[in-house]
């Protein structure tokens, strides 16, 4: 397996900012962060294609000044500026393709567990391995919002029209949810990767049949895969911030069981051991999450790649 050529991640990732902005105080519960995204440059190629892997998180995608991305789903393909992403299964890729452009920016709002509940209206369950876009979650209010991030004068004023945006939504009613499922999801939220199903039951004083329940009911996938996702994301976030941070750290700060659960578990995901994913990646990362890269649809180009914001 080769990775491609250092020019190709000039190429590609040359010119790429990320900035992360925190939401307003009120809003902190149920949005994690903004992420200001831009492009400079002839940058964007179109012979990419981009598998984003699982992170357990909802975000919400705009593509701002007319830009586009193709994705395709095993259920669906279609070309979007805009697009609220699901959770998604290890079995349940997705592939993006961005369209040739010299300049590109766009926002991604990526949401708590009680977000989705309290901001979308909706069980993580609901939106699993699936898209919609703003205009089908919210009607015309999904397509005044993308109109005023489109003519807003620099990122400060397009992080106040979200913040408006979604305290207002927060008077909206949200679905009924078991009382166990909230207190899972404030849990969850406050843990990242660093969690197991043991110490959910322990501190939340509830059963594994109830924990199973809640998580089949509400979130539409078994504890055990969630918590193994979280776990994946967590491990790149710490090695994109962080290379040369020691294997023994990265496994205890993302609660792996010792070396052998992480390198399995990693590999199962990324195809290739945590080494080789830092050795092909050549120490360039992007957007919010690892993503598994195809120059042409040629398996012998697989590389890997990931960025938090900092």
């Amino acid at each position: 397996m080769s990775g491609l050529p250092d020019s190709l991640y000039d190429d590609y990732f040359g010119g790429i900012s990320l900035m992360s902005l925190q939401p307003a105080g009120v809003l902190k519960p149920f949005i994690r962060n903004y992420t200001i995204c831009r492009h400079r440059g002839p940058h964007l190629r179109g012979d990419i294609d981009l598998t984003p892997l699982p992170t357990g998180y909802v975000e919400l995608y705009f593509h701002l000044r007319g830009t586009q991305v193709r994705i395709t789903s095993s259920s669906a393909s279609g070309v979007y500026s805009d697009v609220l992403v699901g959770s998604r299964d290890l079995d349940a890729p997705l592939t993006v393709r961005p369209f040739p452009s010299a300049e590109q920016e766009g926002i991604i709002i990526a949401f708590t567990y009680p977000g989705v509940l309290r901001l979308l209206g909706m069980y993580p369950r609901d939106i699993r391995n699936a898209m919609v876009t703003p205009q089908e979650l919210w009607g015309w209010e999904g397509i005044l919002l993308k109109e005023r991030l489109d003519e807003a004068a620099g990122y400060r004023c397009r992080t106040d029209i979200l913040n408006d945006f979604f305290l207002r939504r927060l008077s909206t009613r949200q679905p009924p949810a078991d009382s166990r499922y909230i207190r899972i999801i404030n849990f969850l939220s406050g843990h990242e990767g660093r969690i197991s199903l043991d110490d959910i039951t322990r501190n939340l004083d509830l059963s594994y049949l109830s924990v199973y329940r809640m998580f089949d009911r509400y979130m539409g996938i078994s504890p055990k895969q969630h918590l193994k996702i979280l776990r994946f994301h967590c491990a790149c976030r710490i090695l994109a911030d962080n290379p040369g941070r020691p294997w023994s750290e990265v496994i205890l700060a993302c609660g792996y069981y010792d070396q052998a659960h992480f390198i399995h578990e990693f590999t199962s995901l990324m195809k290739t051991s945590p080494q080789r994913f830092l050795d092909s990646s050549g120490a360039k990362f992007m957007i919010t999450q690892a993503f598994r890269i195809l120059k042409n649809n040629d398996p012998s180009s697989l590389v890997y790649i990931s960025k938090n914001p900092v």
